[in-house]
């Protein structure tokens, strides 16, 4: 499950707009007088990950931090993905510690509530609040916490927790699996709900934190707030308005890279329907920000590479042969050019990378690609020889982790993960598609280079949070 994110859009997410260098300054009212030692973009990475991580976020802390050279330590660059080294306190790096521990146990929380991405618990679910310094809280059902099942777990959770204070047992009225099902009944009324009311749903999520689903229209009416609380229940529902989604934007020219996003070896290709690639990730390479795509994106011969119009840097190599293990190639970035630990699947930054994972044959695989979009499938081999078709008709054999997501031309070099745990970059794709006679899906394959190949080959580091 992804504890970061608790809203699901249901049709596509709402784009998260980056704000020009001096507006995001004016919206976080940085000093004007900020010491000629100290740049704005420092103090805004400073501001950012303290109000993220439930640290002290003040001005005049965040000063004293950075004119000091004392008790203070640079957090690491390559594991938080700054665009500037970070100093913290040594309480502060003990906080942040913590928080990691806390992040690892969530997959094994989860397990202990027997929950999953697809089959919720129906007694208790868990949600990690990174600005309370990684307060991991267990909501349980209030009507189930006496039964001998959920006293035993609570147990396991309190005895296993790894950061003494940071777990919260919390009585709720509702487990995560009927705060879902009722998600998917509001879903499935949606039609009925807009015709009846004269309004446009936007979003239908789930918040753990408050108990409840939240239903997004597009102009807010009491009226209609209180109609549908009534109708779907007025202690678990809460009405508020979203604006409409935003249609996809992989080819809005942005400066933070993140992968999803169509990519070119021209600036006119960058912009157009065909002959383009995906971008994958952003890693450290030598010890520099690197953007990572396909190897064979990066095999024209073109030493520039654009996104939206716009140069982001320039091919920095890459390692694409016969019989190779991996298909990959890093993109040096150009001036004003950063790396991020997001991909874009609905909309920009919406999936945050935290980590990496083996492909494992037979579980989940999501392809976010700039020709497909999303794509879901399973994975079927984790190391298979292909025969690969050349445009002269030769054909030349590699090894690559296999499954059965959809993808098409230009989906070359997407991030394929698995919940928030990077899993490789695509490659290839079967030759029929779903507009071709003799199209099976039961019979289409996909085929992606193994993160951890690509980390060793490359001697990349992926940005994570």
């Amino acid at each position: 499950m992804n504890h970061t994110k608790n809203i699901f859009v249901i049709i596509l997410a709402i784009l998260f707009v980056l704000l020009p260098s001096n507006d995001f300054t004016n919206a976080m009212n940085i000093p004007g007088n900020l010491p000629k030692e100290i740049s704005k973009a420092e103090f805004e990475d400073q501001k950012i990950f303290r109000e993220i991580h439930g640290l002290d976020d003040s001005d005049a802390h965040i000063l004293n931090v950075l004119n000091s050279s004392g008790d203070f330590q640079v957090l690491n660059k390559s594991q938080y993905s700054n665009k500037h080294q970070l100093k913290l306190t040594q309480k502060e790096l003990a906080i942040m510690k913590e928080i990691e521990q806390v992040s690892d146990y969530l997959p094994q929380a989860d397990k202990l509530i027997q929950s999953s991405e697809d089959n919720y618990s129906d007694f208790a679910s868990v949600y990690m609040d990174t600005k309370a310094q990684g307060v991991l809280n267990v909501y349980v059902d209030v009507d189930k916490k006496d039964l001998k099942e959920v006293k035993n777990t609570l147990k396991t959770l309190e005895k296993d927790f790894p950061v003494k204070g940071k777990l919260k047992i919390v009585q709720v009225k509702y487990s995560e699996k009927e705060l879902r099902d009722k998600q998917d009944e509001i879903v499935r009324d949606i039609e009925k709900i807009q015709k009846e009311y004269n309004t446009q749903i936007t979003s239908v999520g789930v918040l753990l934190n408050k108990n409840s689903v939240t239903i997004g229209i597009k102009e807010f009416d009491s009226k209609v707030a209180e109609s549908l609380r009534e109708k779907y229940g007025s202690d678990m529902i809460i009405v508020e308005e979203v604006a409409p989604a935003v249609s996809e934007g992989r080819m809005d020219p942005v400066n933070y890279m993140e992968g999803g996003l169509l990519i070119a070896d021209s600036s006119y290709r960058s912009t157009a329907p065909s002959g383009y690639c995906t971008l994958g990730f952003s890693a450290i390479r030598g010890g520099r920000v690197v953007f990572v795509t396909a190897g064979h994106c990066l095999n024209s011969g073109e030493t520039s590479m654009f996104q939206g119009g716009k140069l982001i840097g320039n091919n920095g190599g890459h390692v694409y042969n016969d019989f190779g293990n991996v298909d990959v190639g890093w993109i040096t970035p150009a001036s004003g050019k950063y790396g991020t630990k997001y991909i874009f699947q609905h909309a920009h930054q919406d999936v945050t990378i935290t980590g990496t994972r083996t492909p494992t044959a037979g579980i989940a695989v999501r392809k976010s690609g700039a020709t497909t979009y999303n794509t879901r499938g399973v994975i079927i081999d984790e190391r298979t020889l292909v025969s690969v078709s050349r445009a002269d008709g030769t054909t030349f054999n590699v090894y690559r982790v296999v499954a059965d997501y959809y993808s098409e031309g230009g989906d070359s070099g997407a991030p394929t993960y698995n919940g928030s745990n990077l899993l490789g970059i695509h490659s290839l794709g079967s030759p029929i598609k779903k507009d071709q006679p003799g199209y099976d899906p039961a019979k289409y394959r996909s085929y992606f280079s193994s993160i951890k190949r690509i980390e060793a080959i490359a001697e990349l580091v992926v940005i994570t949070d």
